[in-house]
């Protein structure tokens, strides 16, 4: 596409314009040139300058080489399409708040779009005959709670509730898809989790019928960060990924979380970063023992395994881990077959799908994959093909099984969280300490 536009016998009689999130790509080498761009646009368009920038185009003017555009500062300056969007997706809030080292969209002012400005986004999605409906969010649930004076990780239960309800409702509406959200709250608020099931379940396009006990087998899979389950590492990375609890608490907070979504057929897609900075064989094995304690209890997510990347403009931009596949260890393979192999189970339904899944990962680690991955990769393969039983296969020392966890109840994570937030829990919830209660009610609060 690039080739044919610098080849363009009328290439001086228009601009041409970049824009999106990797657009910074064409800055850091140079390639104005050799890709024939003009101008490249840094961040979101709802800017008089972006739109200055393609008036200046249309008369000719030469463009600065590069226009950084910054991100809306308050809700009311985000703009909202008035037309059919891609996949039928309608921004519900930027930012997140919980500031992990690694991320960049969190680095964006929290913000919340007004619910007027988003089902007036819907009804054009409706209108313009697309069925199918996504918010768009770094997290699913702080809306509605940015202007309550109420932390954002104690989840604005009515109104989230209410601006589901009418998304999902609107006529016209036969899908709805799950965007990004955290597992905490399903800890602190787990009737939210159950009335949105109520609300969102029966629209959603995906089914998974080995797990779901939906009657037609539909099943919600937000996208969420579990990253790793080491608690050393977790500390320096994202302290603040499972507040109101303590990072230190993360495995049982993923672990009880993961119940009360389960229990609800929200089966998540977890992703989970291999290699970062200072990562050492004693933190992967942390993050395997999170996922055999998963598997023993009988819980499921779609564990989404990547090696570390140092985006650019985030706190780790310069930070260096591992670079590729090649360089893993074995446990960081074990890490990332494991995490593959739990994925693919539930779709191995047929009586052959796991005898053909077996015989065809052999057959191309044999054709290919021992050679391009290297001999760290050997055994994790063994262990995702089924070749030899995992226990056998640890009992051998190949591969690390992971070691029981002592996960806190969900009780006594609720008892963690300071005093001074107690007001905001939720008595319908159960299992709640009888102090917390107490306090609670004591303080004039909610409660």
């Amino acid at each position: 596409m690039f080739a044919r536009i610098k080849a363009s016998p009328y290439r001086d009689r228009f601009k041409v314009i970049v824009g999106g999130s990797g657009g910074w790509q064409i800055a850091q080498t140079g390639a104005f040139d050799d890709l024939s761009v003009d101008c490249i646009v840094e961040g979101r368009s709802e800017s008089e300058q972006t739109v200055d920038l393609f008036r200046r185009a249309l008369v000719g003017e030469t463009l600065p080489r590069q226009v950084d555009v910054g991100h809306p500062k308050t809700r009311e300056s985000i703009l909202v399409p008035d037309k059919r969007t891609t996949f039928g997706v309608v921004e519900m809030t930027t930012g997140c708040g919980r500031r992990c080292q690694f991320c960049l969209p969190d680095l964006n002012p929290q913000l919340d779009v007004p619910k007027d400005a988003i089902m007036a986004g819907v009804r054009a999605n409706v209108r313009e005959g697309n069925r199918q409906i996504s918010l768009a969010t770094e997290d699913m649930f702080i809306w509605g709670q940015v202007r309550t004076g109420t932390p954002f990780y104690f989840p604005n239960r009515e109104a989230l509730l209410d601006l589901y309800s009418s998304v999902v409702n609107t006529p016209g509406v036969d899908q709805h898809v799950l965007s990004h959200a955290t597992i905490a709250p399903a800890v602190v608020d787990p009737e939210l989790i159950r009335r949105l099931t109520e609300i969102c379940l029966d629209k959603s396009p995906i089914r998974i019928p080995l797990l779901s006990t939906h009657p037609e087998k539909r099943a919600l899979v937000p996208l969420i960060g579990l990253e790793t389950a080491s608690i050393r590492i977790a500390r320096q990375i994202m302290p603040s990924k499972g507040v109101p609890f303590s990072i230190d608490d993360w495995p049982s907070i993923v672990v009880r979380g993961l119940e009360v979504l389960n229990a609800n057929n929200w089966f998540p897609a977890m992703t989970l970063i291999i290699g970062s900075p200072g990562e050492t064989d004693e933190d992967v094995r942390a993050t395997l023992d999170l996922i055999y304690e998963v598997e023993r209890r009988g819980l499921f997510a779609f564990f989404i395994p990547s090696v570390f990347t140092p985006l650019h403009d985030t706190r780790m931009e310069q930070k260096q881990g591992v670079r590729e596949t090649r360089e893993f260890t074995p446990l960081q393979w074990q890490l990332m077959m494991k995490c593959w192999k739990m994925n693919l189970r539930p779709g191995q339904a047929s009586w052959w799908g796991p005898a053909a899944w077996r015989l065809g990962s052999l057959g191309l680690w044999a054709w290919k994959l021992r050679t391009m991955n290297g001999p760290h990769f050997t055994w994790p393969l063994m262990m995702f093909a089924s070749a030899l039983p995992e226990p056998f296969m640890g009992k051998l020392g190949r591969i690390h099984i992971g070691r029981p966890l002592a996960i806190k109840t969900r009780k006594e994570l609720l008892a963690t969280i300071k005093p001074s937030q107690w007001k905001y829990l939720r008595p319908d919830n159960g299992d709640m300490p009888e102090a917390v209660v107490l306090a609670g009610a004591s303080q004039g609060s909610r409660l």
